[in-house]
């Protein structure tokens, strides 16, 4: 991570980058979150993502959650600083189901990059106000086909965690 971080600062010395080593509980993660002006969020497993989400949700910070498994990549942006717009959880509620890991399934090699290369993209469309990012939509790539299907995303008006938003 701080190889990273060191990297970055090489090729732009202007940019701030902070890097956290630690477990971030729900306040820790709020209180991060309120320094931001966007989240990137490529973790592997459910319940994180649903921290993450309830965060962005609660700080009212834009969320682009890419996630890739097999041969099939998925990204979707969610817009908690726009009033009305659903959130990760109107798309996949939080179960008890377990999820089956990457290094169960597998993944094929260049789909975090091509997944990536699209969440910094959005990213930059959101933080620059140029281009339309794609609200609200799950864009899901099919690396077998290279084909795209792209899936509107409504609102749960009964979500737990944006409705009272």
């Amino acid at each position: 991570m701080e190889s990273a971080a060191e990297a970055i600062r090489s090729i732009n010395p202007d940019v701030g980058i902070e890097t956290l080593a630690e477990r971030l509980d729900e306040a820790k993660l709020e209180r991060h979150l309120a320094d931001v002006d966007l989240v990137i969020d490529g973790c592997d497993n459910f319940q994180t993502r649903h921290a993450v989400n309830a965060a962005c949700v609660a700080s009212g910070t834009p969320l682009v959650s890419g996630a890739v498994i097999r041969m099939e990549g998925q990204l979707a942006v969610f817009r908690a600083d726009r009033p009305g717009q659903p959130c990760y959880h109107c798309l996949f509620p939080a179960s008890e189901d377990v999820a089956e890991t990457c290094s169960e399934t597998g993944i094929l090699s260049p789909l975090p990059g091509i997944i990536g290369s699209l969440q910094a993209l959005e990213a930059i469309k959101i933080l620059s106000g140029c281009g339309t990012p794609s609200d609200s939509k799950l864009l899901v790539f099919d690396a077998t086909q290279s084909s795209w299907r792209s899936l509107r995303i409504p609102k749960d008006p009964n979500c737990p965690v944006c409705a009272r938003h």
